[in-house]
């Protein structure tokens, strides 16, 4: 049964309806306007449900703590109480568990070790909490092969803790562990991860240089190791084979700024055809723009800012025609815009501020790129005029032009 997204009809009607169903397998009241009043009308009588495999009460408006009534469903395999306001400790569950979502509630106190009971269980959610204490490879005891998702992503109180030499028996497709703590260096545990297509270790507090084996690792679609203390050279990013079938369809995004690598950018990164958006600002890069990223045609969203690149910008990104936004603002960037940037035609923040460019701004800047929401330009060494172009330019909100030699 899914009444998902309906409207809600009399809740004790609604529990005598349930009544009559008892071989009801899947209940599916999503974005039900289901408050507490409502729920406990429905377990009332629990002998209804005793066959239930699949509850869906996401993205509603239950308070308190989650029922003890609900735990001892014994044939539950699929929880998901994610997107209400519960609160308390997570209970610990009886049941087949397979997968349970529990994200954006505020529960608290620490992630039970029984979870480490339910071999079958393949999606662990728990994230946007205020879960804390610690994690152990002991919650992971009796897991198997079939975990492929595991998130608790926004506890910040929640500390992760492993030994070097730990390896799991699973095979994650979907890690996120941003903004919890993990004690110092990359984890190694992630070593013989091999399936993995969405890795986020964002603001985890890890330090240090990335390691050398994740150098041989499948290049991770989906990768965020921003806002940590990560240093040295970024050659050691995943450079395997992309782990997406060639039927699904996953958006390609490599988050790493917010840290300390240095040295250049690597070429390596040519093998990135698919990425969607690279950020690599505010970091210690240097050296210039590599030519390998004329490859990477389907990028939208480049982010180089704050680092200390030099050099000119290179023609070739006149021609990543699907550019949204180009962030190349506080470097050492020299030279004059090249004329193919007017290819940009889907552009719609140009921040080429805090650099040492010059030349003269053309009339192609509004007549061509149209969609411009924001061109800063601030502090260099632009000459002439501003172009008429842009004073005509009906959707620009921001234009900075400050600190040059314009006229």
């Amino acid at each position: 049964m899914d009444l998902s997204s309906s409207l809600l009809v009399g809740a004790s009607n609604f529990a005598n309806l349930l009544s009559m169903i008892p071989s009801l397998l899947e209940l599916h009241l999503s974005d039900y306007n289901l408050k507490e009043t409502h729920l406990s009308y429905i377990l009332h009588n629990l002998t209804t449900l005793s066959n239930l495999q699949h509850l869906d009460l996401s993205s509603n408006t239950l308070t308190g703590s989650i029922p003890e009534s609900l735990t001892k469903l014994s044939m539950l395999q699929v929880w998901d109480l994610s997107f209400n306001e519960l609160r308390g400790p997570i209970p610990i569950f009886l049941g087949k568990l397979t997968e349970l979502y529990l994200s954006g509630n505020d529960l608290n106190g620490s992630i039970p070790a029984s979870i480490g009971q339910f071999s079958k269980l393949r999606s662990l959610d728990v994230s946007y909490n205020s879960l804390e204490g610690e994690i152990f490879e002991s919650h992971f005891s009796n897991l198997s092969m079939m975990l492929k998702e595991f998130n608790v992503a926004s506890n910040s109180k929640l500390t992760l803790i492993f030994s070097r030499e730990w390896m799991p028996p699973f095979q994650l497709i979907r890690i996120d562990l941003g903004s919890c703590k993990i004690e110092n260096e990359f984890p190694q545990w992630l070593r013989n991860q091999r399936k993995l297509q969405r890795l986020v270790l964002s603001n985890t507090t890890i330090s240090g240089p990335l390691p050398t084996w994740l150098r041989k690792m499948p290049n991770i679609p989906f990768m965020d190791l921003s806002h940590n203390n990560l240093s040295g050279p970024l050659t050691n990013l995943p450079n395997g084979v992309t782990n997406v079938d060639d039927e699904d369809f996953i958006q390609q995004h490599l988050f790493l700024q917010n840290n300390t690598f240095n040295d250049s950018i690597p070429r390596s990164l040519y093998k990135r055809r698919d990425l969607a958006n690279l950020d690599l600002s505010k970091n210690r890069l240097i050296g210039i723009i590599p030519k390998c990223f004329k490859n990477l045609q389907k990028l939208q969203f480049l982010r180089l800012s704050s680092n200390g690149l030099s050099g000119i910008i290179p023609s070739f990104i006149g021609n990543i025609s699907e550019l949204s936004s180009l962030n190349l603002n506080d470097n050492n960037l020299s030279g004059e815009l090249s004329a193919t940037f007017w290819n940009l035609s889907w552009l719609r923040v140009l921040d080429l501020g805090d650099n040492a460019l010059c030349g003269k701004l053309l009339e192609w800047i509004g007549e061509k790129i149209k969609q411009l929401l924001v061109f800063r330009i601030h502090k260099n060494n632009f000459a002439r005029g501003i172009p008429r172009s842009l004073c005509i330019t009906i959707n620009l909100q921001i234009l900075d032009v400050a600190h040059n030699n314009l006229a």
